[in-house]
């Protein structure tokens, strides 16, 4: 450009960051990207990205921003299992290309939890921890409801005034959960470090996250919240 053009023209300036910087859009965009995928190959359900990929495409710097981010997942597609990407499915050249830059640094240590070392109503291993692995988010809720219906003897009023939430809101709990009070002492109970709501939820979605290595996509999938919520939260 002439300068005096570029003066005439470039009028606003908008600065976009790179892929590398917005990863919370990452797996939003992957999943319009599965979706157009699965439409262009015929299929009737998009392909879904298996964790062990997820975890290293997060880690991974996408230079060539959203348009490499596209052309991984139309030829990655190309080779699900049974509507699943798993990472050894994935082309040698982009399986190599993903881990080049996802390497840990010498002197860095890592700790992974395995699945199966952990039951699905175990207590977590920190003792004032929220996450619970395998719990979704309504399971959550409803032994929070339970223990302080409990703890008041069936009020609601005074378990309202405990959880930080409207009365009506606790009736319409009692009723979804069945939590009536010849049913509450059979109720699951758990203790939890907040005995709120929603400063429950946000303590609960920010440890899953770091559980999850930093990926609102599976955060979302283990609580079955929007995907939506995760990142209100995590921002």
């Amino acid at each position: 450009f002439r300068e005096d053009l570029f003066y005439r023209v470039a009028q606003m300036i908008l600065n976009l960051p790179s892929l590398r910087e917005r990863k919370e859009d990452l797996f939003l965009l992957a999943e319009h990207f599965l979706e157009r995928a699965g439409k262009e190959m015929g299929l009737t359900k998009a392909p879904r990205l298996s964790k062990e990929l997820l975890s290293e495409m997060t880690a991974y710097s996408w230079p060539g921003n959203v348009r490499e981010l596209e052309n991984f997942i139309r030829a990655a597609s190309a080779f699900a299992e049974r509507g699943l990407i798993r990472l050894q499915d994935v082309p040698e050249f982009l399986r190599r290309r993903l881990q080049s830059s996802t390497e840990v640094p010498k002197g860095t240590t890592t700790q992974i939890v395995s699945p199966s070392k952990t039951n699905e109503g175990s207590a977590p291993a920190q003792g004032n921890a929220v996450y619970r692995p395998g719990w979704n988010w309504e399971r959550y809720e409803k032994a929070l409801y339970a223990s302080a219906l409990l703890r008041h003897d069936g009020n609601c009023e005074k378990a309202s005034g405990e959880l930080g939430v409207g009365v009506a809101t606790v009736y319409l709990k009692v009723r979804k959960y069945g939590l009536k009070s010849d049913t509450q002492e059979k109720a699951e109970i758990a203790e939890f470090p907040e005995r709120q709501v929603a400063p429950l939820k946000k303590r609960l979605i920010l440890e899953c996250y770091r559980h999850h290595r930093e990926s609102p996509y599976a955060v979302a999938k283990e609580l079955e919240l929007n995907v939506g919520t995760i990142y209100r939260q995590i921002r």
